[in-house]
């Protein structure tokens, strides 16, 4: 069964045996997404998102927590998009009124941090298959018109 699934049908027993759930339940299973994210689910942030707006339908508030295992789960994912996604979240809690905490922040630094070594590997990844199909490699900022470098004549600015 697909993660989403088996969340679902939790929420539901859950529901079916008097247990409120609340905040501290939606909470865990975001949580939950995040660890599996981690561990290279594919799934996970599917469930985390489709866990996060059946909160809404269920009309529980998200809270600090919730948004903080929200960007987490984002970021462990270690995929560019989903990393891209975890600055609109934190915009939506300023917007809502929800001040981030310590551990917010500190998981929107190892998720920036990870955008960056995924940028970075993606560039380099593909500066190896120009350079395997015998394509001219060129590095991006170099060259003409850098501070510092010399143009004709020793002239400073490349021109």
């Amino acid at each position: 069964k697909a993660a989403y699934e088996m969340t679902s049908e939790l929420l539901e027993s859950m529901q079916r045996d008097g247990v409120t759930c609340g905040q501290v339940h939606y909470n865990t299973l975001i949580k939950g997404c995040a660890l599996a994210a981690k561990k290279g689910d594919p799934d996970a942030v599917a469930t985390a998102h489709k866990t996060f707006m059946r909160m809404r339908v269920d009309r529980i508030r998200p809270n600090v927590r919730t948004y903080t295992a929200m960007i987490d789960t984002l970021a462990k994912s270690g995929i560019l998009e989903n990393l891209e996604r975890t600055t609109p979240l934190l915009e939506e809690m300023h917007r809502l009124g929800i001040r981030p905490t310590r551990v917010t922040y500190n998981v929107l630094i190892n998720a920036y941090a990870m955008a960056a070594d995924a940028a970075n590997k993606a560039a380099h990844d593909k500066m190896r298959q120009q350079a395997a199909s015998g394509k001219k490699v060129t590095r991006r900022g170099g060259g003409k018109g850098r501070q510092g470098s010399m143009g004709r004549g020793g002239q400073p600015g490349g021109g």
